[in-house]
């Protein structure tokens, strides 16, 4: 039972973080308003939610250990209190099981209100703060979300003239009052609180994210082509090419109506996958993606699945269906023709969960990053092909059966080496929310020594010194199994330079950047390059050139944007007025760098492009650079919490630049640089992800060209 409550929540977590891609997707719409009451100086701050059929809100009386519950949370409470707890409207249904999350629960369809009383206690108070809430269909949740909210309320005459600062408490009982009816008891709205999102910021428009990330979608279908040759060495899958081939050649009166029911059984197995992609595909949108991007509670989520999946593999368990759904597909198999022979291949799909299910979630993971509408179906059709086609191939030609090897502990082998796979990307995961709440334990060193250990035990294991539950002892050591062994203990001593700061280029994008280390001497080289550029800039007479970031007048305060060095020691900042006061001083232009802790292209872009001597210069010498964190969670102090670039609502560092990157650029992918003038207007078109040095060099060059003829004109009067 705890295997199965594990696989449900899991494959429910997976398929909903995993399939954030396309346009935003909001199946809840949240109507926010206040009321008076017949106490004069008392308020009810109403939240009404329109929710779409078949999604479901939850009620405020949830345990923990379940879905977020719904509720209204208030900051800074001063100048009023709150009376009573939430108040339910609705039509709620339950308590009753859920077995997405194996409890009993309360929820909300179709309509929903939330209320909260409050009493002001001064002349006048700003109540603001917001509701929490979750949503979860049949199948699938997105994650946490927050509705903002801010009035700024009267009191009543009495408060006016006199004050009681012990009333400035929260006063909630916790509890909460439901009235189940599909009414708000008739309660309209006073004022409504909408998120803006619509004006005009410098140069607005720009490239859609979405054409960059098309270009890479055949590097997803080849990751999923990869992700199906895997699961074929397992020992789910292998064994079954001979069974079913020799089935269908043996049961057909003719080997061409043999040949002709194995494609159609290779053909179901693609049809059922690319469903699933189609389903992930077109069912979520990429907001529920960017916000869990660097969310440590699903980045820890993530790290803990694919613990589990390397335990799995290791033999300590499996991760199965329950036996009804298979039993259900064997027997509608039974039924023969087309139905038949596709219900034989949802059949093996089902049967061979516990080896493929970890695979399909790492690939789904991983090319989550990229936020490419078609990127999950992309990847779950190279996997359905790689998957289905060996069974054509070898019904046509079935005397290459002969040439296969034979079923054997090799295929538990590779099952096993999944699993280090498995281990080492866990941390992958933990870092990104190491990174974006700067909780600075797992540094790049620290990560790299992990990864090494973990390098070394797969080139032992692979040798036959280490064996799991269940397995034999190796009599003897292979070929493949010792090639396999030497590779594996080369890309640990390969990685041991990354230990003192070396770029290790073959972990871009999955260790922690280089700068995020607590020593080293790679590093040394870039500052000593840097140090050479300032002096030149100092016998030229500007010592001004060397002027800390946090000297200059910037829109946040110094300890909320000092994050720590630039990459390769580059001179930049982390805010952007800082760097537009840094940029009309030297006279540069600005190249904002729109970038996050857990993009994999960024860190990419950063060591193999950043890095090379004539980029490094051009950026060093011909720009200010700042650079943006748009999954930085550190938190806004709150005058800084309305954005000055937007008008919008922002709670954390990160999202001030994501909400100025959607708002000005109608962008959300990283990396994404822009090259502004000092009036912060686009001097050459945006790029996004360039990984050749020579195409991102030209670009540069081409921004500073177009800035310094504008600067020309300008002066020209033109």
């Amino acid at each position: 039972m705890a295997i199965r409550t594990l696989f449900a929540f899991t494959i429910s977590l997976l398929l909903s973080l995993s399939a954030a891609f396309g346009q935003i997707f909001e199946p809840v719409k949240w109507e926010v308003s206040y009321s008076s009451t017949d106490v004069e100086g008392e308020y009810i701050i109403i939240f009404k939610a329109e929710i779409d059929e078949n999604w479901k809100v939850y009620g405020n009386d949830i345990k923990d250990g379940g879905p977020i519950r719904t509720d209204i949370l208030f900051e800074d409470i001063k100048g009023y209190r709150k009376i009573g707890g939430v108040e339910q409207l609705g039509r709620k249904e339950g308590p009753a099981y859920d077995p997405q999350f194996d409890m009993d629960l309360t929820w909300f369809k179709k309509k929903a209100v939330f209320r909260q009383t409050v009493k002001v206690t001064s002349g006048q108070a700003t109540v603001k703060g917001f509701l929490e809430f979750m949503t979860c269909d049949d199948v699938k949740c997105l994650p946490p979300d927050e509705v903002p909210f801010e009035f700024v309320l009267k009191g009543s005459k009495a408060s006016t003239q006199t004050t009681d600062p012990s009333t400035d408490t929260d006063t909630d009982t916790g509890e909460v009052t439901d009235t189940d009816t599909e009414t708000d008891n008739g309660d309209d709205p006073d004022e409504t609180v909408t998120e803006n999102t619509e004006g005009d910021g410098p140069n607005t428009g720009g490239a859609s994210s979405e054409s960059g990330k098309s270009a890479n979608l055949w590097g997803y279908l080849l990751l999923g082509i990869g992700g199906g040759l895997l699961a074929l060495l397992t020992p789910c899958v292998f064994p079954m090419i001979p069974l079913t081939v020799s089935f269908f050649t043996k049961s057909s009166s003719t080997r061409r109506k043999g040949l002709m029911n194995a494609i159609t059984y290779a053909l179901s197995i693609i049809l059922i996958f690319i469903g699933l992609g189609f389903i992930i595909t077109l069912g979520f949108g990429p907001s529920a993606l960017n916000a869990m991007a660097s969310s440590n509670v699903f980045n820890v989520a993530f790290f803990v699945i694919f613990i589990i999946f390397a335990i799995s593999f290791f033999g300590a368990f499996e991760i199965t269906l329950p036996s009804r759904f298979v039993n259900n597909a064997d027997a509608m198999s039974e039924k023969g023709g087309l139905i038949g022979i596709f219900f034989m291949a949802f059949t093996l799909v089902l049967v061979s969960f516990s080896c493929t299910m970890p695979i399909i979630g790492s690939l789904l993971v991983l090319i989550a990053d990229s936020g490419a509408f078609w990127a999950p179906l992309m990847g779950l059709l190279g996997f359905s092909l790689a998957l289905a086609i060996p069974f054509a191939l070898f019904a046509a030609f079935p005397g290459w059966l002969n040439n296969l090897p034979k079923s054997g502990g090799w295929l538990n082998t590779v099952k096993v080496s999944l699993g280090f796979v498995e281990l080492a990307l866990a941390f992958k995961f933990l870092s990104v929310a190491d990174l974006a709440y700067h909780w600075n334990f797992l540094t790049r060193d620290i990560f790299i020594a992990i990864w090494i250990i973990i390098a070394i035990l797969l080139g032992v294991y692979l040798l036959g010194r280490l064996r799991f539950p269940g397995e034999p002892p190796v009599e003897h050591v292979g070929i493949t199994r010792l090639f396999l062994a030497i590779a594996s203990f080369a890309f640990a001593i390969y990685m041991v330079p990354g230990m003192w700061g070396a770029p290790v280029k073959m972990l871009s994008g999955l260790a922690p950047p280089q700068h995020y280390q607590e020593f080293s001497l790679h590093n040394i080289q870039f500052k000593l390059r840097q140090m050479e550029s300032q002096l030149a800039e100092l016998k030229e007479g500007d010592d001004e050139s060397i002027k800390h970031s946090t000297e200059l007048a910037g829109f946040l305060p110094p300890d909320v944007i000092n994050i720590g060095h630039c990459p390769h020691e580059l001179s930049c900042y982390f805010d952007l007025d800082r760097g537009l006061a840094e940029a009309k001083r030297t006279n540069k232009p600005l190249l904002l760098d729109f970038t996050g802790w857990s993009c994999v292209n960024c860190r990419k872009m950063e060591d193999h492009i950043w890095s090379q001597d004539k980029v490094w210069a051009a950026i060093n010498s011909k720009y200010v650079l700042v650079s943006l964190y748009v999954d930085d969670k550190s938190s806004l102090p709150e005058e800084f919490q309305v954005s000055k670039y937007t008008g919008n609502r922002v709670r954390t560092v990160g999202k001030l630049w994501s909400d100025l990157q959607r708002k000005w650029y109608n962008s959300n992918s990283q990396p994404y640089y822009v090259v502004l003038d000092h009036d912060l207007n686009k001097v050459i078109d945006p790029i996004g992800y360039t990984p050749n040095a020579d195409n991102y060099l030209q670009y540069l060059n081409a921004g500073v060209d177009a800035f310094n003829q504008r600067q020309l004109a300008e002066t020209a009067g033109l």
